[in-house]
C-alpha cells in the first residue's frame, strides 16, 4: 500500500469518526434536553460546525500573540456568559457562571470527567492525579497528599536557598529584568529539590547544559498543550516530532532519578533516617507503594507540572500587580520588615496577614489556573445546565457576577 492510500486511508477514518461521533453526540443531547427541558446555549458564531476551524486558526494565533485569556473574555463578552462552539466534532460548552461552575467542581464533581486531557498532556506527564478520573484519580490523590501536609512544607531552608540564587543572578546596575523568566527557573529548581531529592539547577545553567536542555524541552512541551487541549483525541493522529522529543529528554532527567531512588530502595538495609534531620523527598515516600518506575516518573511529573507553573505564575503576577500599586509595596514591605531579616517559620508566614491579602488578590486578579475541560458522564442536569450538549435549563439564565477587576474569571468547558 502506497504511503498517499494509507494517508487517504486515514483521512477518510477520521472523517467517518468525526461524522460519526457528532451524530451519536446530537442523538445524545437530543435526549437530555427532552428529558429535563433544556435549552441550547448561545452559539458562538463560526464559519463551519464541524471542524471549526476558523477557531483553531484565531485560537493558534491568541497563543502565539500571547493573549489567549483575552481572546476568551472578548468571545465571552461577545457572546453569552455560558455559550457553545464547535471544533473537531466535539460540541464544547464554555461558561463563567458561578453556579454552572460549583456545579462540575463540587456539588456534581463526579458526573464530570477531564475528556481529552490524556490525549493531550498524556505524551509528557503519562498519567497521574492531573490525568485520572474516578475511582484512579481518587487513589492517586491520596497517595501524593500527605506530602503536602504542614510538616513536610514547613521547612523553608531549601525554598530561601534557591530564593538566594535569584537574588544573586539580579543585575545591580537598575536594568531590566524579565522577572517571570526567572521566576520560572527558581520555582523548577525548587520543586526538582523538593519532588526528585536533587534541583535541576536551571537558574544560571549555561546555554547547552543538562539542566538548559531540560528546562527548554520541559517549557517547549508545555507550549504546546494549548493547541493539544483544543484537538483532543485527534491529537493520535497529527505527528510532532519536536513535542515528541521534547517529551524524551524530560522522561530521561526524571528517569535517571527514579531508577536512583528505586535502586537505592532495593539495596538499603539500614532503616531510614529520621524526617526531622533529613531532607524530605516526596519521590522517596511514593516509592514506597509504587514500585514501576514507569508509574513513579508519571506521579512526579504530574506534580511537578502544577507545582512549578501555578507557583511561577502566582509570582510573576503579584509582582506585576505590585509594581503598579506603590502603595501596597510599601505597606507589605513594611509588614515583612517586622522579621527583621530572618528566615521566616511556617507560623510567621501565617501572621503575615497583609501578606495573605495581597497574594489572595493577586490570584483573583490573575489566576494561574484558566480552564479545566470536562465531560458530562451522566445525565443528571447540574443547577444551570445540562453541560455535554446543553446548558441553561429553561426558566434559568447565567449570573451576571464579576468577582474580578478585568472579568477573567476561570472557564470550564464541557
Amino acid at each position: 500500500m502506497s504511503s498517499f492510500t494509507l494517508l487517504l486511508l486515514l483521512c477518510a477514518l477520521s472523517l467517518f469518526y468525526l461524522i460519526a461521533n457528532t451524530i451519536l453526540r446530537k442523538i445524545t443531547a437530543s435526549r437530555i434536553k427532552s428529558h429535563h427541558s433544556c435549552l441550547d446555549p448561545p452559539a458562538l458564531p463560526q464559519r463551519e460546525r464541524i471542524i471549526g476551524l476558523d477557531l483553531l486558526k484565531s485560537g493558534a494565533a491568541a497563543v502565539k500573540a500571547k493573549n489567549s485569556l483575552e481572546c476568551a473574555v472578548r468571545r465571552i463578552e461577545s457572546t453569552a456568559n455560558t455559550y457553545s462552539n464547535t471544533i473537531v466534532g466535539l460540541n464544547i460548552i464554555t461558561t463563567i457562571d458561578p453556579a454552572n461552575i460549583q456545579t462540575i467542581l463540587a456539588q456534581k464533581f463526579s458526573d464530570y470527567d477531564l475528556g481529552g486531557r490524556i490525549y493531550a498532556w498524556g505524551p509528557l506527564v503519562g498519567k497521574g492525579v492531573f490525568t485520572s478520573d474516578g475511582p484512579e484519580w481518587a487513589h492517586r490523590r491520596a497517595m501524593i497528599r500527605p506530602n503536602f501536609t504542614k510538616q513536610q512544607v514547613a521547612s523553608l531552608g531549601m525554598f530561601e536557598r534557591h530564593f538566594g540564587h535569584l537574588l544573586a543572578l539580579l543585575p545591580r546596575d537598575g536594568a531590566t529584568v524579565d522577572l517571570q523568566k526567572m521566576f520560572f527557573s527558581m520555582t523548577l529548581d525548587s520543586a526538582t529539590e523538593f519532588l526528585f531529592g536533587q534541583s535541576v539547577g536551571a537558574q544560571g545553567a549555561g546555554a547547552g547544559s543538562e539542566a538548559d536542555r531540560f528546562q527548554r524541552a520541559f517549557d517547549f512541551a508545555q507550549h504546546q498543550m494549548p493547541d493539544r487541549n483544543r484537538l483532543g483525541v485527534m491529537n493520535r493522529f497529527i505527528p510532532n516530532a519536536k513535542f515528541k522529543a521534547a517529551c524524551k529528554v524530560v522522561h530521561a532527567w526524571a528517569d535517571t532519578y527514579v531508577e536512583q531512588w528505586l535502586r537505592n530502595k532495593n539495596f538499603e538495609m539500614s532503616p531510614k533516617p529520621n524526617i526531622e534531620n533529613s531532607k524530605y523527598v516526596c519521590l522517596e515516600q511514593i516509592a514506597d507503594q509504587v514500585q514501576d518506575s514507569r508509574q513513579l516518573r508519571d506521579e512526579m511529573l504530574n506534580v511537578l507540572l502544577a507545582g512549578r507553573d501555578t507557583t511561577a505564575g502566582l509570582l510573576s503576577n503579584t509582582f506585576h500587580v505590585l509594581s503598579r500599586h506603590p502603595d501596597v509595596w510599601e505597606k507589605l514591605r513594611a509588614e515583612v520588615d517586622t522579621l527583621e531579616g530572618r528566615l521566616p517559620t511556617y507560623e510567621d508566614l501565617k501572621s503575615l496577614k497583609y501578606l495573605k491579602c495581597v497574594l489572595n488578590e493577586g490570584t483573583l486578579a490573575h489566576s494561574p489556573l484558566f480552564s479545566r475541560p470536562s465531560n458530562m458522564l451522566h445525565s443528571s442536569p447540574p443547577l444551570s445546565s445540562c453541560a455535554n450538549e446543553c446548558t441553561l435549563c429553561q426558566g434559568r439564565h447565567c449570573s451576571t457576577h464579576r468577582w474580578r477587576p478585568h472579568a477573567h474569571i476561570a472557564c470550564i468547558c464541557a
